[in-house]
Parts: structure tokens; sequence; C-alpha cells
């Protein structure tokens, strides 16, 4: 199914609540949260594409602010995922050209390198709208990730290395207003798995597996 984000010019609010819990081996090691956010994001129209400038408050200290410039209308759709690392395009939504119904089912395929560990991650996310009510559209999504590879750890010993795994699962559900053109309400869960195994002088040593799960709410300051 074909689809596509349907950019409107807008200025809306967020306030949300976040909570990070992280574990390894099974034990919780931090909790995060829940702490309150806040996040303003301020679109406009600039000839040909659409100028985006948000800005995003954590609690801590003064907020983080910038601009995305998209580069014409309609912006690809695959340079949105439904995750935290694109908070700041949050108001934006994926939806299929032409008339919008329940049930209406579609999945996206992205890729993607994670450069602090030197590994590709592949996601494949599925969406479905679960109502229509008036100019309110509710759509749930879930999505699956994973992604490996081995990095040299020479400070182990000769031809010492660590073979990396990360695994994602992603659920929640966006409620997009038509007529505004922006999401007014968000929620989900994600999780994060980090495998390991180092291999040393022949024989191979399996790590702790560290998870981390991410909860998140976000509704328009008018809700």
């Amino acid at each position: 199914m074909d689809t596509t984000l349907r950019v409107k010019a807008h200025n809306v609010e967020y306030v949300g609540v976040l909570q990070i819990v992280g574990e390894v081996g099974g034990q919780e090691q931090y909790r995060i949260g829940p702490d309150t956010i806040g996040l303003s994001i301020d679109v406009v129209e600039a000839g040909n594409a659409f100028e985006a400038e948000y800005g995003l408050d954590l609690g801590e200290g003064e907020a983080a602010v910038g601009s995305v410039t998209l580069s014409e209308l309609g912006i690809d759709k695959d340079d949105w995922r439904p995750a935290l690392e694109g908070l700041t395009l949050i108001s934006f939504f994926p939806l299929p050209e032409g008339e919008v119904r329940v049930r209406d089912e579609w999945a996206e395929l992205v890729t993607y390198r994670i450069a602090e560990i030197d590994l590709d991650f592949a996601e494949a996310t599925l969406f479905e709208i679960q109502s229509v009510e008036g100019s309110l559209i509710t759509v749930t999504f879930s999505a699956e990730g994973g992604g490996s590879t081995t990095i040299d750890r020479p400070m182990l010993g000769p031809d010492a290395s660590m073979e990396i795994t990360r695994e994602s699962a992603r659920e929640g559900s966006f409620v997009f207003d038509f007529d505004l053109g922006y999401v007014v309400h968000s929620e989900r869960v994600e999780k994060t798995t980090t495998l390991s195994v180092i291999h040393v002088g022949g024989s191979s040593q399996p790590g702790p597996t560290e998870t981390q799960t991410l909860t998140l709410e976000l509704s328009t300051t008018g809700n």
C-alpha cells in the first residue's frame, strides 16, 4: 500500500512522560524517570519545502533546539520512524494515499547504521488503522528489528574479537488529526536487547544480556 506523510504547516506543543529502565543480566542497573518532558514543533512552508523548528525540553538545563528542512512537499516516508530517535518529527505520520479506512494495514522496512558499534540495523514496522472518528485517525504499530557485527578487541589478546547482536521491539499507537495535519496523542513501548560474545584464543565467552526499556506518552497541551 502506498503511503505519504500528510504534511501541513502547523505549530504544536506536546507534554509527555518518559521512563527508561536498563537491565544487565536480568538485574536492574538504572531507572530514569518517569520524567515530564516538553516538545514544541513549528512547521512552515518555504517554497517547495517545509522548515520544521523544534525545541525539546527533557527537564535538565536548557531545552535542545534545532531545525529540519523537509526537501519537498510530501517528505519521503522512509525518513520517518516510530522511535525516540525521530521525536522531533513526531507531529507527522504516514497514512495511506487516498481514502483512509479502518483495518487498513501496511508495512515499512528501513535500514540504518548504528555508528557507535559499527552495526547495520534493519527494522520492519506493521501499521494498522484501528478507528476513524471524524477527523481523528487512530493507528497502532508494532516493529521488530535486528542486526549484528563483529569488532576487534586487541586489548584482550591477539585476534580477540567481540560479536554484538542487537534486537529491538516496539509497539504503540498514534492519534492523527486529519484536519489539523498533525499527531495529537501518541504512546509507545520500546525494548532494545544487546547480546555479546567474546572470542579469545579459539574459545568463546558470552557476555551479559543488556536490555533497555523505554515508555513514552505524549499529548498536545490542549488535550
